[in-house]
């Protein structure tokens, strides 16, 4: 009896130390930081990003390692990822993506979750003894509570996401559907409630509901609500319309448009633009001041 009570008490102590381990994790010193951006986009690449001082970040494709320190917002839209998320973190997972997510309780998770193990901490602590210096603010360890949650099975957990098959829009081009995009409007975006005429390069706008933008411009990133309008001259703009919402665009070249089904092209007299029909567009409108109601 005594050996038996002795191998589980072993076992146990195992148990709790492996728990421990990956509640537990050093961030490396060639990590990268990600510190108090305004809502920016990047690849993977495949590298390891130390995220924090409220930074917001959207990871477009490729695979990475992430620290998420609390306050700081994460989307993840393609690609394989291992994210550790501190309460008070958010992170979006699109569902391309592949995520193994270590988390505390309060952590923010959201969207799609194609494939994703997850694993839950009690308290989740960073190492920072290898870690970039004089960057990120770096909180104190925390003792781990007595009892710790068990291990989960190596298996990941799937959820499987149905795709829907969506007819024909005979006004727009067709392409092949894509999943589901979350974009993080800018912060300098300007929000439009009425009837608005621009000339303007280099912008971002945010057109509500019922409300109508002429611009003539280049390089301007415009995000259409439904029942919004938009005519627009110029080359080289990114357009994301939302299912309901109105385009007439005009003369240029090699723009962008993103576009749910039952989305409106009025007229097009652009040259080369580049039409992608996507599922359904979600727009996350991070520091924007002031946005549509």
């Amino acid at each position: 009896m005594f050996k038996f009570i002795l191998t589980l008490l072993v076992c146990i102590g195992a148990k709790m130390a492996v728990a421990q381990d990956y509640c537990q994790i050093s961030i490396p010193r060639t990590t990268e930081i990600i510190k108090k951006t305004p809502a920016t986009e990047r690849n993977g690449n495949d590298k390891t990003y130390w995220i924090c001082g409220n930074a917001r970040i959207t990871f477009r494709t490729g695979g990475a390692t992430l620290f998420v320190e609390a306050g700081c917002n994460v989307s993840l839209n393609d690609g394989s990822y291992t994210v550790y998320a501190k309460n008070g973190a958010s992170v979006y997972v699109g569902n391309r993506c592949q995520v193994t997510l270590i988390r505390e309780p309060q952590a923010r998770i959201n969207g799609a979750t194609t494939v994703l193990n997850e694993r839950q901490c009690p308290v989740l602590n960073y190492d920072y003894s290898e870690a970039p210096d004089n960057l990120c603010p770096k909180t104190p360890l925390r003792e781990m509570p007595a009892q710790v949650m068990p291990l989960p099975t190596d298996t990941a957990v799937f959820v499987p996401h149905t795709l829907v098959e969506i007819p024909q829009n005979p006004d727009l081009p067709t392409e092949p559907n894509a999943n589901e995009t979350r974009y993080i409007l800018p912060a300098y975006t300007k929000v439009i409630s009425q009837q608005t005429n621009l000339y303007q390069s280099n912008g971002a706008f945010w057109i509500c509901n019922q409300a109508t933008l002429w611009i003539n411009g280049d390089n301007n990133k415009i995000y259409i609500e439904g029942g919004a309008n938009l005519t627009i001259i110029g080359n080289k703009n990114i357009i994301l319309m939302k299912a309901g919402g109105k385009l007439n665009l005009g003369k240029g070249g090699a723009n962008e448009l993103m576009y749910q089904i039952d989305a409106d092209m009025k007229s097009n007299a652009s040259k080369s633009t580049k039409f992608t029909k996507m599922q359904e567009i979600l727009f996350q409108t991070g520091a924007v001041v002031g946005g549509c109601k």
